[in-house]
């Protein structure tokens, strides 16, 4: 199975009465057949996690993986 921390963060927060507080940022360089994605995750604007990667979804688990760790939860 999968681990889906993008899941797992967004439960995370909902247990803790904060999901409101999760906000996403994404950014791309690179020409269209090579784009590169970079995505942060904030948590009440604070950042928690980074990532890039040649597919967003990719680059938004790295940083939801991040994130969670930032915050203390064991991945």
């Amino acid at each position: 199975m999968t681990t889906r921390y993008t899941v797992e963060l967004n439960n995370y927060l909902q247990g803790q009465g904060n999901v409101q507080s999760l906000s996403w940022v994404e950014a791309s360089s690179g020409p269209s057949h090579a784009k590169v994605w970079t995505m942060t995750c904030k948590i009440s604007g604070e950042t928690k996690g980074t990532a890039s990667a040649t597919q967003k979804a990719v680059a938004k688990e790295e940083a939801a993986k991040q994130a969670l760790k930032a915050l203390g939860v064991d991945v």
